[in-house]
C-alpha cells in the first residue's frame, strides 16, 4: 500500500549493493534510481498478492465485469460488452433499449416453467435461500439497488427464459419463433448476448431450474450451446417424439 515502508532482508541489501556498482562511472544518481525501481517492485508484488486476497476482487466473482484496462477506448467498440437484445443479471438489468426484450424474456420463462411443470414457489423459496451468496457472484454496485426479493424474482425469470432458449437452439425448437414475433436476426443477437462476459447467470439458479430428468444431457446441451460439441438430436419434452 501507498506510504508502506519496504523492508529488505540482508541478502536484499547485498544483492542491491552489487546491482548499484556503477559500470563506467554511473555515480550516486544510478544508484539511487537502482534502489527506487527495486522498491518498487517489491511493493507492486505485495500489493498484488493483496488484492488477489481480498474478498471483493474480481478474481473471487463468478461474474465480473469487464475489467477497465480491457475496455476498448475507441469510441465504436465500448457497446461491444453490452447485450443488445437481452439481459442476464444484473448489470444491464432494466436499460430502456432492452425493453422489448424484457417482454420476450417473459415469454420464455412462462413457456420452460409451463412444459416442464415447474414448482416455482418451491423454486423461488430454494432461490431465495442462498440468495446472501448469489449476491457476492456480481460486482456489489450492481446489486445494491435491488432487495432481496428483486433480485430473487429476477433470477428466477431470466434462468428459466436463459434455460429455455438454450434447450430451443440446441434441441430445434426455437425455429418456432413466430410465437415469440421475433426474427432470426433476434434470435442470433440473443445468442450473441447469452456469451457476454458481463451478461451472466451463475450456475447454481440454473441448476436448481434444471428438470431432473435432463440428468447429465444438460453438460452436453451447455457444451453444444457454447460450441464446444456438434449440433445434437436429442428428444425433449414439447418437442416432438
Amino acid at each position: 500500500m501507498a506510504g508502506n515502508k519496504v523492508i529488505l532482508s540482508e541478502e536484499d541489501r547485498k544483492n542491491l549493493v552489487k546491482a548499484e556498482q556503477p559500470i563506467g562511472g554511473g555515480g550516486a544518481r544510478a544508484t539511487k534510481h537502482l534502489n527506487r525501481t527495486f522498491s518498487d517492485f517489491k511493493l507492486k508484488i505485495r500489493e498484488l498478492e493483496n488484492e488477489e486476497k481480498s474478498p471483493s476482487s474480481t478474481l473471487q466473482l463468478q461474474c465480473p465485469k469487464v475489467p477497465p484496462r480491457l475496455r476498448p477506448n475507441v469510441e465504436d467498440a465500448k457497446d461491444c460488452y453490452k447485450p443488445q437484445v437481452m439481459s442476464f443479471g444484473p448489470y444491464h438489468h432494466g436499460k430502456p433499449h432492452l425493453k422489448e426484450g424484457e417482454t420476450l424474456k417473459l415469454k420464455f420463462a412462462t413457456t420452460y416453467s409451463r412444459e416442464y411443470e415447474l414448482r416455482e414457489d418451491e423454486i423461488y423459496n430454494r432461490i431465495r435461500s442462498d440468495i446472501v451468496t448469489q449476491r457476492k457472484c456480481y460486482n456489489r454496485k450492481s446489486t445494491k439497488e435491488y432487495t432481496d426479493e428483486e433480485l430473487n424474482a429476477m433470477l428466477l425469470v431470466e434462468g428459466c427464459a436463459l434455460l429455455w432458449y438454450i434447450l430451443c437452439v440446441c434441441l430445434g425448437g426455437i425455429y418456432h419463433h413466430e410465437e415469440y414475433g421475433i426474427s432470426y436476426q433476434d434470435l442470433n443477437r440473443i445468442h450473441q448476448d447469452a456469451l457476454l462476459l458481463e451478461n451472466q447467470l451463475a450456475y447454481q439458479p440454473l441448476h436448481d431450474l434444471m428438470p431432473i430428468f435432463f440428468n447429465g444431457a444438460w453438460t452436453v446441451i451447455f457444451q453444444e450451446f457454447f460450441g464446444f460439441l456438434p449440433r445434437i438430436n436429442l428428444w425433449y419434452k414439447g418437442g416432438g417424439g
